[in-house]
């Protein structure tokens, strides 16, 4: 979060240093970078959102896993007494196990498009990050 209260600050500070006398050209120019930078911490912000959101399931889907081999592990033999643990229906383990292994899937699959979501977003900023350095470039031509 630091860093975007710092990227905010440096932008405001470039806007500031450029509302000086200025071309028509130049003017157009920053007009586009700042609606491009804007767009990049709009796209970071929705790229942040997306890693928490992968960063939460894949927890969830470590503590099932670990559930699950909790699960299969023989449990110890009760002490004490005529308790014996109850007889567990046949059906129902193959359900549960079966739904168990759904919901595993299932995660992974959420894992996989939250994955390409942030991929897409990478990429995204990086072609807004391109515009913006070509806009630079341009504005820095126009002024020599």
């Amino acid at each position: 979060m630091l860093w975007l209260k710092v990227v905010g600050l440096l932008i405001l500070s470039f806007y500031f240093s450029t509302i000086s006398a200025q071309q028509p050209g130049q003017l157009i120019i920053e007009s586009q970078i700042k609606e491009l930078e804007a767009s990049l911490l709009r796209t970071t912000q929705n790229q942040q959102s997306v890693f928490q959101q992968f960063q939460m399931l894949q927890e969830i889907r470590r503590f099932e896993v670990a559930q699950d081999s909790l699960a299969a592990l023989p449990q110890p033999p009760q002490t004490g007494g005529v308790l014996t643990p109850p007889i567990l229906d046949y059906d129902e383990v193959v359900r549960a196990k079966q739904d168990r292994q759904r919901k595993l899937q299932q995660y992974t699959m959420d894992l996989e498009v939250l994955y390409q979501r942030f991929q897409e977003l990478e990429s995204e900023k990086r072609m807004i990050m391109e515009q913006i350095d070509l806009l630079n470039r341009q504005r820095r031509q126009k002024v020599e």
